[in-house]
């Protein structure tokens, strides 16, 4: 397994324009940056008052007091009056935690590259004849298998590192160490809880690896079935856009065992409670997506054999 992997990290270092991505990643994290710094530097205290005002404005003109938006203003609206009581700032713009933070949505883009990663790389082994090659040879097609899947996993989880690390570096410029100011406010349970801010950050950090690889192994599956990428890269895409709609319409049974629902989920909550379940389902789908990938990949094997 080990020279599996080797082998994909070599592959993956000789092909230059893989490094394209990592540059891309740079110049988002460089553009985020440059657009805080050029902002004019505000009264915290009197953005949020001002925030506060027009909420309530608005939670004033809304009748449904019982739908989800009215419930998520009025959430915000007590959030940001306990930061004004108990002097806290908001946590994604007065420190560099919060920088890393604003940044998280660069991860649904890390997503699309590694299920495009997954797809069109893959498939191109299917027509180049590598694997008509190993076949065979006296290899383990499960290793291959495996080997190549984990290193899509792992290859995706250090493009995550390295846009926390590089956010890390930007924000750390811009707002300096202030080790003091870390505080992240949650709303758990009708009560405001205070938590740590880089709890939070990898907390959510892992969420989203955890979404992006759902669908990365979803990809990795429908390559093996149709032998192409095109097609899988596609269909995924198409998935993460509007599965979630789709499923909307379906008994809330299958909806909340849908990897779309679950999915979503993980990208937005910031509690392990409200993700638990959601954790397990997506780890089982994973599973199964890798499970399948297996069973046409051996019967790939077993055509070129016949």
């Amino acid at each position: 397994m080990i020279l599996i992997l080797k082998a994909e990290f070599y592959k993956h270092y000789k092909i230059k324009y893989n490094f394209l991505f990592l540059i891309f990643i740079i110049l988002c994290v460089a553009v985020s940056g440059l657009e805080l710094f050029n902002q004019p530097s505000m009264d915290w205290k009197q953005d949020l008052k001002e925030n506060i005002e027009l909420d309530e404005n608005l939670l004033r003109s809304l009748e449904n007091k019982d739908s989800n938006y009215y419930l998520e203003i009025d959430k915000k609206i007590k959030l940001n009056k306990y930061a004004l009581k108990n002097n806290i700032p908001p946590f994604k713009d007065h420190n560099f935690l919060g920088f890393i933070m604003k940044n998280i949505n660069i991860c649904l883009l890390i997503g699309v590259y590694s299920i495009y990663f997954s797809s069109i790389s893959f498939s191109k082994e299917f027509q180049l004849g590598t694997f008509e090659y190993l076949f065979i040879r006296p290899y383990n097609q499960k290793k291959i298998l495996v080997g190549k899947f984990l290193f899509i996993l792992i290859y995706s989880l250090f493009l995550f590192f390295f846009l926390f690390i590089c956010s890390i570096l930007v924000g750390l410029i811009i707002h300096g160490v202030d080790f003091n100011n870390l505080i992240y406010l949650s709303f758990e349970n009708e009560k405001i809880i205070e938590k740590n801010g880089l709890t939070i950050l990898i907390f959510t950090y892992t969420m989203f690896y955890l979404s992006s690889i759902s669908y990365t192994s979803l990809a990795f599956m429908l390559t093996n079935v149709f032998k192409t990428g095109g097609l899988p890269f596609s269909i995924t895409i198409l998935s993460m856009l509007f599965g979630q709609n789709i499923i909307n319409s379906l008994p809330k049974w299958i909806s909340d065992l849908s990897l779309f629902s679950n999915a979503n989920i993980l990208t937005h909550s910031d509690t392990l409670n409200d993700t638990t379940n959601s954790t397990i389902i997506i780890i089982l789908y994973i599973i199964v997506f890798l499970s399948i990938s297996i069973y046409f990949f051996g019967k790939n094997k077993d055509s070129i054999n016949k």
